[in-house]
C-alpha cells in the first residue's frame, strides 16, 4: 500500500514540468476535532503540502502532518513477597498523517468552494522510559534503581490507513492562498492495542504560494 501512494505520487511530481501546471507549496496546520484520547494522543498537527493545480478545476494535494503525544504515570507494585516497585512511566509518541488528495474547485463565481477526496496512511511510533526503585523490605532494606528504555509498548499496529474527503474555500491575495478546511477520515484500525474511534475530523488551515 505504501508503494502504491509513491508511485502516484512521483507520476504525479514527473509529469508536473510537462505541462502548464502551476506548483503551489506551503504549511498545514490543523486541530483535531474528534477521537482525541488525552492520555496519549496529541491535537494539534502541522507539515508541509504541496499542490499541483491540473485542468478543469482539478488539482492533486499531498501533505505530510506531524503531531506529538504521550504521557506519564507513576505506579506502586509488590511483584515479589517482600518487595516493592516504585516505578514511573514516561511515554512519547509520534503521529505522521500521509494525505493524497483529488480537489475539484466548484464552479462557482463569487464563493471559491473545493471538495476533496483521497487515502491517507498514519504512522505511529513512540519509546518508553521506565524508572524507578526496587526495594527489598527485609531487615535491613536494601533499593536498586530501575532504568530502561525502549519502543512503546502499547502501539499494536504502527501503520494505518484510511479514505479521506474534506471542503473548504480558497481565499487567494496576491500569490498566498488561504485555505481552511475540514477534512474527516475513516481509518481502518486503531494504532493502539486499547480501543480508538476510525473517525476522525479535523480543522485545518492551509498557507500555500503559487509558483
Amino acid at each position: 500500500m505504501r508503494g502504491l501512494v509513491a508511485a502516484v505520487a512521483l507520476a504525479v511530481l514527473c509529469a508536473a514540468p510537462a505541462s502548464s501546471q502551476r506548483l503551489m507549496f506551503g504549511v498545514k496546520l490543523a486541530g483535531q476535532i474528534t477521537n482525541v484520547p488525552t492520555f496519549s494522543e496529541g491535537r494539534f498537527l502541522a507539515g508541509p503540502t504541496a499542490e499541483i493545480k491540473l485542468p478543469r478545476g482539478l488539482s492533486i494535494e499531498m501533505d505530510a502532518l506531524y503531531k506529538r503525544g504521550g504521557y506519564s504515570t507513576t505506579c506502586c507494585v509488590n511483584r515479589q513477597p517482600g518487595t516493592q516497585i516504585v516505578e514511573k512511566i514516561d511515554e512519547k509518541t509520534r503521529f505522521w498523517e500521509l494525505p493524497l488528495m483529488l480537489k475539484w474547485q466548484l464552479p462557482l463565481r463569487r464563493i471559491p468552494v473545493f471538495g476533496s477526496a483521497g487515502f491517507s496512511a498514519r504512522n505511529v511510533s513512540g519509546t518508553d522510559h521506565d524508572y524507578g526503585t526496587s526495594t527489598f523490605l527485609g531487615l535491613p532494606s536494601a533499593s536498586m534503581s530501575i532504568d530502561s528504555r525502549g519502543p512503546a509498548t502499547d502501539i499494536l499496529n504502527p501503520w494505518t490507513y484510511g479514505p479521506v474527503v474534506g471542503a473548504g474555500v480558497d481565499l487567494r491575495a496576491w500569490k498566498l492562498h488561504f485555505q481552511p478546511e475540514l477534512p474527516y477520515t475513516r481509518w481502518n484500525d486503531s494504532p493502539f492495542y486499547y480501543f480508538t474511534k476510525p473517525d476522525s475530523l479535523a480543522a485545518l488551515l492551509g498557507i500555500v504560494i503559487a509558483k
